[in-house]
């Protein structure tokens, strides 16, 4: 289609001088919402996550995982937002926290032009960012990465009027990957939200996903296990070692939630993971608690195996970071930086990738 004023709006107030712009909401065509609500831009309703804690209650109202596709040969995008302003721990980035970053890929390459980090001025209630490209570009598909600690409230993009606007081919891969764990899963210290490791093992293997990651507070409950086997998914990857208060409630729920999800699910399949910082443990400092986590969750895919289970696949924590980069790939010896995530997605990404294809 044709940008042009029928489809867009006027909006109360905005920064932009660029000439010509039109706001278009994201919540209608041709436009792709993934990985959220696509009217209330959450990942887990306030019904569900209240059943399992008051954590996840809040935790499930970000946008986390959320991405906008589109197509233009506009030679500018504007992303007028209004979301609350987060507050990221002392090692995290605003623009993870709060960002949304923008993609663009030409010629089969994602590269990043730019990030709009929250920095309205004062008395504005909208985040506004406008990044430019180089006219000789021409059609270009566009990936919108939501923040992962606050919620986007409303969203719109600005483009030139005139300019063309289409749908983003779908994803080669539509059933998405269902990742649940800890704040590592979430995405806690990456640059910016494309960086987490979930939406770069989306990007390598053209894949939807939805992102279960909640920092401290995800502990294979029940009533979590009862609305993640409901769900539609191609892959189930099952990583909350890190929030297990200890190795005897890790004992007594990981091979219970594996149970139960199969209950529902016999055959999609599962990846089990132990966490990434094998060669320390940020609450004891002891390595044999570690050696003790890996060895349950080892006994989880053992006892899988032994009842007959040929889609289930486990991950070493251990073996995510190569050796002589170990030191290089977390930010505070716990939450992997984008290096550290980058690793883990190629890690997950193998075995993704060979139940995918079957």
């Amino acid at each position: 289609m044709i940008v042009t004023k029928d489809i867009g709006f006027e909006p109360e107030d905005t920064t932009i001088t660029l000439g010509n712009p039109i706001f278009i909401d994201v919540r209608q065509d041709p436009f792709r919402i993934y990985g959220v609500d696509k009217n209330s831009f959450n990942r887990l309703s306030s019904e569900v996550g209240r059943k399992v804690s008051e954590s996840v209650a809040a935790a499930g109202q970000s946008s986390n995982g959320g991405r906008v596709r589109f197509r233009t040969d506009s030679d500018y995008v504007v992303i007028h937002a209004k979301m609350k302003t987060p507050t990221p721990s002392f090692h995290q980035a605003m623009s993870d926290a709060g960002g949304i970053d923008i993609m663009i890929r030409t010629d089969g390459e994602w590269f990043t032009p730019g990030v709009c980090i929250p920095s309205q001025g004062e008395g504005k209630d909208y985040y506004e960012y406008r990044t430019r490209f180089d006219k000789s570009l021409g059609m270009k598909e566009v990936l919108l990465s939501l923040p992962l600690e606050t919620r986007v409230e409303f969203l719109s993009v600005a483009l030139r009027e005139g300019s063309s606007l289409e749908s983003a081919k779908e994803y080669k891969y539509t059933v998405p990957v269902y990742y649940y764990g800890s704040s590592i899963t979430f995405g806690a210290c990456a640059s910016k939200p494309s960086n987490i490791y979930p939406a770069m093992i989306s990007r390598m293997l053209d894949t939807d996903f939805v992102n279960l990651g909640f920092g401290g507070a995800c502990k294979a409950e029940d009533e979590m296990i009862d609305y993640i086997m409901e769900q539609k998914m191609s892959v189930f990857v099952y990583d909350y070692d890190h929030n297990a208060p200890d190795p005897d409630y890790l004992k007594k729920t990981h091979c219970r939630g594996y149970m139960r999800f199969r209950e529902k699910q016999p055959d999609t399949p599962v990846i089990l993971a132990s966490k990434p910082d094998y060669y320390y443990d940020i609450f004891t400092q002891d390595i044999n608690v570690n050696n003790v986590r890996r060895k349950i969750i080892e006994e989880t895919f053992e006892f899988a195996l032994k009842s007959g289970d040929k889609n289930i696949s486990f991950i070493d924590g251990k073996t995510f970071y190569p050796e002589e980069t170990y030191g290089f790939c977390s930010v505070d010896g716990c939450h992997p930086n984008d290096l550290g995530y980058y690793f883990m997605a190629k890690r997950f990404s193998g075995e993704i990738k060979k139940y995918l294809e079957r």
